[in-house]
Parts: C-alpha cells; structure tokens; sequence
C-alpha cells in the first residue's frame, strides 16, 4: 500500500510539472518589410547597409539596420525585413546605402523606400497601438481541445481595467505532452502609453499566467513631445490638416472617421480657441476644434481635452 502511494504521489508530482494554463513568456517586437534598389558598378562585391528610419534620410532616428553585401556588376533589388525593437507608428522609411572608392573613382548608393507601415501580428501600427508577446503552454498528454483567453489589463493580478483580448485554440495532445508557443497581438486605444499587464485565463479555465508590466508602446510619439498635460481626441468628422490655425492654411491631406474614427494627441488650443494641436507620427497640424471629441473610451473615460493655449 506504501509502495502505490509513492508511485501515485511521483505520478502528481509529475503531471503538476505541465503547464495547466498558457504562460506569457516574451514581449514581441514588430516588423518593417520593403524591398529596394542597389547598384555596383565595380567588379568587387562591396559592404552596404539597410536601415528602417523615423524620417526620410538624413533626418529621423535609426530603428534598425543590418548590413549585407552587393554583389559584383550588378543592378537589381531585394526585398528586406527588419525586425524593431518595440511596436512603432509609422510611418517608417527603408534606407539602402553603400560607398565605394575604387582611385580615382567614388561611387555611392543611397535610395529610400517609403512611407512604410510596421505589421506587428498583421496588425498595422500606424493608427493602433500594438502589445505583442508570446505565449507559452507544455499541455498535459490526452487532453481534449481547449481554448484561452488572453486579457490586457491596466493592473496586475487580473485587476484593473480591460483594455483588449484575444482568443487561443489549442488542439488535443496524444500520448506525450506538447508545447506550443504563440505569438499574441492586440490593439489598445491608440495613444494609449500606460503599462499593461497580459493576463491569460487558462485552457479549459485552469490556472492563470500572467506577464508585465508591457509598454503599449505607440511609436515615438511619447519620446517626440513632452504629454504632460496633453489629451486623447477622437475624429468626428473629416477635415483637413492645417499647417497653422488659421482657415486658410488648410492642407491638401484628409484625415477621415472612415472606416473607424481616429484618436489624437491634442496638445491645447490656440490663442482664437478655433482650432486644435495635434500629433500624428511626430509632426504637429492644427484641426478646427469642432472636429474632435473627448476620447470616451474606457481609459481615457471622456477626459476633458486641454485648454490651454499652444503655439
């Protein structure tokens, strides 16, 4: 009876080292994908350099880069992907360079494609913030089809506000455990910069995981503009970007509510109090205040936008 009751004790033991409920494992950054131009006019391969910038060359600040190597003769393209280190709103820009002196002769690359989106997940940054992570589950062996759900919240320990979700299939395992991992993407307001907390309520509803706090990380935008006292608008209604706020300074470019309204940085109002300040990839326009609502999502909850008074 002592011997069964060891073995039994080993076998729980045993199968309490699966995971009985998916783990948040990694935070995930995301991808730019462009493809472009080179040419070497020499006989020799020569050293080039891609990058992924925040600006169109010499401007902006350098995502990512990777060197490669061009080979000799040649006039051609090739398709690159970079990985960033944290979800960004484009738009992006991809950069190819090379330099090359052969005496007496000096021959340069230097071409741009863009502006590109960043794809975390399949989904686009440019006008949603992204939390991207993996998750983790060593399921136990002979277990049925199960499902998890993976919740952002704005606290730890499942509290907080709910700020997205998403769903995970798993399918039935046979005689040995299995472990699957998967990368997970979901979409918070845009602007959205307090940290969350990925929160995952078990296949089959055993156990919790739980990983953070993550940055809901919108680009550069926090880094470009100080957002002390800056607010969340939503778009009500289409309407011209404006290079000063006044009604003849109107753009040729459209921001629309469709096919979804849009939210906004509003840094304050002008001096005539007729048109707002806002943020889009870290350039500033002004829109006529009538066109933008209090944010009235569930984190921004219809906070008043500012009033005070911006250049």
């Amino acid at each position: 009876m002592k011997r069964l009751l060891v073995i039994f004790t080993v076998f729980v033991l045993l199968f309490a080292g699966f995971a009985l409920a998916p783990t948040p494992t990694r935070a995930q950054g995301c991808t730019v994908t462009f493809t472009g131009s080179y040419t070497n006019p020499f006989p020799v391969s020569i050293p080039a350099i891609v990058e992924i910038r925040t600006a169109p060359p010499p401007g902006g600040t350098v995502l990512a880069s990777q060197s490669f190597t061009i080979p000799a003769s040649t006039t051609s393209s090739q398709t690159f992907t970079l990985t960033l280190p944290s979800p960004y709103t484009g738009p992006v820009y991809g950069r190819i360079f090379s330099s090359f002196t052969s005496f007496p002769f000096t021959f340069t690359n230097d071409t741009t494609s863009g502006p590109l989106t960043t794809n975390c997940g399949d989904v686009s940054t440019l006008e949603t913030c992204v939390v991207t992570f993996d998750v983790t589950y060593t399921k136990p062996p002979g277990n049925p089809p199960s499902t998890a759900t993976v919740q952002l919240r704005t606290a730890p320990g499942g509290g907080g506000t709910l700020v997205g979700q998403a769903s995970i299939n798993y399918p039935a395992t046979g005689s040995t455990p299995t472990t699957f991992t998967n990368t997970v993407s979901i979409a918070v307001p845009s602007g959205y910069v307090a940290p969350v907390w990925a929160y995952v309520l078990g296949a089959g509803g055993a156990g919790t995981g739980e990983l953070g706090p993550l940055q809901a990380n919108c680009g550069l935008v926090p880094g470009c503009f100080n957002l002390v006292g800056a607010g969340q608008g939503k778009l009500v209604r289409a309407t011209p970007l404006y290079w000063a706020p006044r009604p003849e300074a109107a753009s040729k470019i459209v921001i629309d509510v469709t096919p979804d309204a849009k939210t906004y940085w509003v840094l304050g109002i002008d001096a005539t109090r007729r048109f707002y300040k806002i943020i889009i990839a870290c350039g500033t326009y002004w829109v006529p205040v009538d066109t933008l609502i209090p944010n009235p999502d569930n984190v921004w909850r219809s906070a008043p936008l500012p009033d005070r008074v911006v250049d």
